[in-house]
């Protein structure tokens, strides 16, 4: 009774109210929020509570009951106080199983991840073990074709050999059909790209004939022009120009006409002779690449052909000595 007279310090005063809306704020919060901090939150009220108590400090603005009327100003009763600080307590325990129920759902999901984990490296390693197997599965065959191959005695390599070298010799002639039809194809394409450039070289030696005589002509239109001018000026300014001097100056502007008209026509030859001569150096450039690359594709199947060959005598040299080997070990056991 003695610690519920004791009056408030101003400068301690801290509303309930206010605590408990930051209580619900912060459990209206993330769930994610650390579990410690919260905690520590906890243990820092209670310790505030605990000075409170000892000190004789109680928060300003509690709610009042109907009971507590003879209380006087500035005073709070201990129901008040333990009425707060069961709501602290409340929302706290919200806060933390809100936690639990977060933390709960947070292992779920982490057992549903490593589980799907487990899943995909099971069966990534299913796949590998079985490829390895299948692997392993046809060495086995080759080498028990070859164990029944040696058993069978000289006869039977001797057939087994026979085959392989039928075998590479069919590829062989495979090869060699498709590098003369290369060969064939590279000649085609080389006489068409000499065809070419001889008339590209023609179509250059035109064009530059055209031009000069273009020029030419050009130069010789335009002093055939001064000199038609200079003499329509010379019969204008007499006086006794009559029905003759007329006609001949409209003579002389047909005549201009006409000049200008098979200048208009020889630029546009010109001008056809260099699209033509562009389309050419097109088609040069496009023939040009293709033979490169007709060129480097017979020479890989050059190489594969050389290299087939080399393993086809390297074969060849294997089974003879094979066989003599075979020859002596008979010779040995009858003598």
């Amino acid at each position: 009774q003695e610690l519920e007279k004791l009056p408030l310090r101003e400068n301690k005063r801290v509303p309930l109210t206010a605590l408990l809306n930051q209580s619900r704020g912060e459990r209206r919060g993330p769930p994610g929020d650390s579990h410690e901090a919260l905690e520590k939150e906890v243990q820092s009220l209670r310790a505030q509570l605990e000075a409170w108590r000892l000190q004789g400090e109680v928060p300003q603005g509690a709610p009042r009951s109907q009971e507590d009327g003879h209380i006087p100003p500035g005073y709070i009763s201990q129901e008040a106080c333990e009425r707060s600080l069961a709501e602290m307590e409340s929302s706290h325990q919200q806060v933390m199983a809100e936690l639990q129920r977060h933390h709960e759902r947070e292992l779920q999901r982490l057992q549903q991840e490593k589980e799907w984990l487990l899943a995909e490296e099971t069966a990534a390693t299913a796949s590998a073990i079985e490829a390895m197997k299948k692997a392993y599965q046809e060495e086995l065959s080759r080498e028990l074709s070859k164990t029944r191959s040696l058993q069978q005695g000289p006869d039977g390599l001797r057939k087994q050999h026979q085959s392989d070298v039928a075998a590479l010799k069919r590829e062989l002639q495979v090869l060699s059909e498709q590098y003369s039809q290369k060969c064939l194809e590279i000649g085609a394409l080389t006489r068409q790209a000499e065809e070419r450039e001889h008339t590209l070289r023609r179509c250059q030696q035109e064009g530059q004939e055209l031009l000069r005589h273009n020029q030419e002509l050009h130069a010789r239109l335009s002093e055939e022009i001064d000199r038609l001018r200079s003499f329509i000026a010379s019969q204008g300014t007499g006086d006794g120009c009559g029905r003759g001097s007329e006609r001949s100056s409209c003579e002389l502007e047909v005549l201009l006409r006409v000049k200008e008209n098979e200048l208009q026509y020889l630029k546009k030859e010109v001008q056809c002779l260099r699209d033509e001569l562009q389309m050419l150096q097109k088609d040069k450039r496009f023939t040009s690449g293709k033979y490169q690359d007709v060129y480097v594709e017979l020479n890989h199947i050059k190489t594969r052909s050389e290299r087939e060959i080399e393993q086809l005598k390297e074969h060849l040299r294997l089974a003879t000595a094979a066989l003599q080997e075979k020859e002596s070990m008979r010779n040995s056991l009858t003598e």
